[in-house]
């Protein structure tokens, strides 16, 4: 999928280089996007590999200790947004 504004998406995987997220939506390889979390500002990141309905993307900068565990505490249970 080119193009999108926003799509709602799990997140089934979180570092603080990358993420990983399984949906049905297509991406391409070397997207932008920004994964956001609630309460936080967006996390720019781009696609970096593809394996099925799962995608994972890189942040454009490594997050900070406190910024992870913030992203951790956030995301737990909660559903979370990736724009472009």
């Amino acid at each position: 999928m080119s193009g999108f504004d926003k799509l709602n998406v799990e997140v089934t995987n979180l570092s603080r280089t990358g993420f990983q997220i399984d949906t049905v939506h297509r991406l391409a390889l070397g997207s932008k996007a920004h994964l956001k979390i609630p309460n936080l500002a967006g996390l720019p990141a781009v696609v970096k590999w593809k394996k099925g309905d799962l995608y994972g993307f890189a942040f454009a900068a490594p997050l900070h200790d406190a910024v992870f565990e913030s992203v951790v505490a956030a995301a737990n249970g909660a559903t979370n947004s990736l724009s472009k």
